[in-house]
This record gives structure tokens, sequence and C-alpha cells, in this order.
């Protein structure tokens, strides 16, 4: 059994420090978009002890992150996160279906903006610029795994709304977006944890219906990282088996259909670590370093240039080390 989604929710921080500005960027449908240079990561896990904390960076600088706010409970958000530019959303793990949302140019507590239909985790998160989409997840434990896809308008709270359902159904998977499309890549159909997949699939966003069969990752794993920026969606990391984890990194060219191809390699094999794009530069950060018993936590930030295939680089460290965190961006590929 994957130990994922059992976790305590106790020893809050609230730390909260102060930001920077926004700008406004043209939009592919002729309109515009406040988008910024900042990415947010918010809750996870230390040891097994969930974390309300939000941290920040500027993505095209390096260094530490810094303290933003609090999320409204300590939980697990595991997913890449919609993001409209202006609000960025963190999703819920099995134990709620809370959604809630920050503002990204104003630093602070995060705010109640609805929920999903079903308690549930390890979902696959993107958006464009009005449009924020949910993919699988299970209910933890053992229990039920989902394919349905749901949609919120991330300028308006509320519950999500059934948009359609993945190829099949799984959790862990990661997801990724253009202005038009999004993906989501891998993920495991088995609850016990055997049963990682390699499956890529693809949805319009401001349509409804089934998701469409994209391609295939290089390797079968879940407990991955997504990043989409520049026309492409990263992937970075993830378990293999139950006794193997990895530090590849694939990319995709979200526009057109394919297999994924080798981007390059991460620092060290890792899992459950989070990803997250601006225009030209993703960032892969936190995650386990170990698999088996003995689980080894990071807290690292390392990050890549979209446009240049390689490995990654140091950027710096998150304010605390923890996994599963959810990731906001304010430039990512589906605003620019």
């Amino acid at each position: 059994m994957t130990p994922v989604y059992k976790f305590s929710t106790s020893k809050l921080s609230n730390k909260i420090s102060y930001g920077s500005m926004a700008a406004t960027t043209p939009t592919t449908g002729g309109g515009s978009v406040t988008t910024s240079t900042r990415a947010a990561f918010g809750g996870g896990n230390t040891s097994f002890t969930a974390q309300n904390t939000i941290d920040y960076v500027e993505i095209p600088t390096t260094g530490n992150a810094t303290d933003f706010g609090d999320l409204t409970a300590a939980k697990n958000c595991n997913n890449s996160g919609p993001s409209s530019g202006t609000r960025g959303i963190f999703g819920s793990n099995e134990t709620a279906t809370k959604i809630e949302y920050i503002t990204l140019a104003s630093l602070g507590n995060a705010t109640s903006f609805g929920g999903y239909h079903t308690n549930m985790g390890g979902r696959s998160g993107y958006s464009d610029s009005t449009r924020g989409i949910f993919a699988g997840g299970e209910t933890g434990g053992g229990g039920t795994i989902y394919n349905n896809i749901e949609y919120i308008t991330i300028a308006t709270t509320g519950n999500g709304t059934d948009f359609g359902d993945l190829s099949q159904a799984r959790y862990g998977s990661e997801g990724c977006a253009n202005t038009t499309r999004g993906v989501s890549a891998g993920g495991n159909f088995n609850a016990s944890g055997a049963g990682a997949v390699n499956t890529i699939d693809y949805v319009t966003i401001q349509t409804t219906g089934n998701a469409t069969d994209f391609g295939d990752l290089t390797q079968q794993r879940d407990g991955t990282s997504a990043a989409g920026g520049g026309g492409k969606g990263l992937f970075a990391c993830g378990i293999l088996t139950s006794t193997n984890i990895t530090n590849t990194i694939d990319y995709i060219t979200i526009s057109t259909t394919g297999n994924a191809a080798d981007f390059g390699d991460f620092s060290s094999n890792r899992r459950y670590c989070s990803g997250v794009a601006g225009e030209t530069r993703a960032i892969f950060t936190g995650g386990l370093t170990t698999q088996g018993g003995t689980y080894t936590m990071s807290g690292t930030m390392e990050y890549v240039t979209i446009a240049t295939i390689g490995n990654s680089s140091t950027f710096g460290d998150l304010s605390q080390t923890r996994w599963l965190c959810g990731t906001v961006s304010g430039s990512h590929g589906g605003l620019v």
C-alpha cells in the first residue's frame, strides 16, 4: 500500500510576510490576463504531519522561499493547482472537499473557494486563464479510485462541476496546460500502489467531455510532478515500482499529440515533489528522496530552462522540508 494519504493535521504554523507586483499580459484570445512571476507552494507534509504553510518565490530569480501566509487547514494538496494569474487555487486531500484560493499579488492567508463533489486526493490540476480543472483521484486507505474530471470558474467561488472522464480511473497523476489544452500524465490505478501507468490524456479546457489519449510517458510512474510553460509540459521524478523511484524529467509539446521524450535529469531520485512553471523556467521542489521503510524528505528547489534540454540546477530551499505540496503560478503555460 502506498502510504500517501494518511496524515495527522496538527502542528500548524502561522507566519506571514510581504511581496511583489503583477503585470498584464495579452492572451491568445485577444483579451488580457493579470500575470506575475510569483509561484506559491501550499501545504504538504513534514514527516507524517500535515502543514498549512504557504511559501513563495519569484520564478526568474534564485534563492530560498519566503513565507506567504497559511492555508485554512493543514493538508497535503498534492497537485499542480489552477491559476488565473490573479488567483491561485489549492485543492484538497481525501479527508475534505474544500478548495481554497490566494490572491497572488497580496500576501496573506488562503480563503475558502468551494469543494469537490467527492472527498478525494491525488488529483491532477491545471487551468487556462478562466477555468480550472481537477482530474482523477482516490478516497484513500484502499478506497475508491476515480476517473471523473471537474471544472471550476476561477473568478467565481463555488463547487466543482462535472466535465467528463479520464480514459481510466487513477490517482497520483499530474497536470499542466497551454492556453487551450490541459493534460494529465501518469498515475496509479491500483489502491495497493502496484498499478503505475504511463498514460497521458488531454482535454480542451473550454469545452466539456471525456479526455482523449495524447501518448505515453517514457516510464510507467505515479507520484510525479508537472509544470507547463513555453508550450511544453514537463514531468519530473516519480515512483516506478513499489521499490524504485526515478530522477527522469520527460517533456511533451502540448499543442501536438505523441509520446513524451527525455528532457534531462533531476539531481536525485525523488517522489511526491511538486512542479510549477513560468513563461521560461520550471521549478521542482520538495519530495521524498528514498523509497521503502525509511523516508528521507527534501526541501530543496531545482529549476530548468524550458527551452533548453538538460539537467536541473539549484534554485534554493523551501522554508521547511516537505512533500505533497500544492503549487500555483502567476505565469504558467495556460496563461501566456
